[in-house]
């Protein structure tokens, strides 16, 4: 053992009773442990649990408590993510257009409107006579009572998480492929 009371490793090759060399000619490796000495007491880390000496557990904890705190930031910050994956994607703003099928808000839905149903008669009118739209442009019922009747359908069909927002989509998404011209 060294005079300042540490661990010493010593190295000695081992011998065989037959020949006397190792036979894999590696060396023996003997651990020499510091005694225990009377009044020093482990203390366990709240952090690691693993036992320090009262003495060295403080230098420990400087290192040992950021470190914890840094992975439980990571695994916080990776449960939230995988939170926000999970979650549905919140709804755009605006609804579609009866006759395109693109969103628009309320702000430009009454300028949109009458710039698209003014667009759909032009081309409409370019049609060869056997693929125009004779009856004009297909408005959609979006009565309380059809959504109502929508929302309900999806509802039976087990989609719990459909609202009555969706059903109003899909009923002008499906009135806008009624109204959709040849290309």
């Amino acid at each position: 053992m060294s005079d300042d009371g540490k661990c010493t490793i010593v190295s000695r090759p081992s011998t065989s009773k037959s020949n006397g060399e190792n036979k894999n000619n590696c060396p023996q490796t003997i651990l020499f442990k510091r005694p225990q000495t009377a009044g020093v007491s482990s203390v366990e880390c709240p952090c690691c649990r693993r036992f320090y000496s009262e003495h060295s557990i403080e230098f420990h904890l400087k290192v040992c408590s950021p470190r914890k705190a840094e992975e439980e930031r990571r695994k916080r910050e990776q449960e939230e993510h995988l939170e926000r994956q999970n979650k549905r994607p919140c709804r755009p703003p605006g609804h579609p257009c009866y006759i395109c099928g693109r969103r628009y808000t309320n702000s430009s839905w009454e300028y949109h409107e009458s710039k698209c149903s003014e667009q759909w008669h032009i081309w409409n009118d370019l049609l060869p006579k056997d693929l125009k739209h004779h009856e004009g442009i297909f408005k959609p019922d979006t009565s309380e009572k059809a959504i109502t009747d929508v929302w309900e359908k999806e509802k039976i069909t087990g989609n719990t998480e459909f609202t009555k927002l969706d059903a109003l989509d899909k009923i002008l998404i499906g009135a806008s492929h009624l109204n959709s011209l040849p290309e």
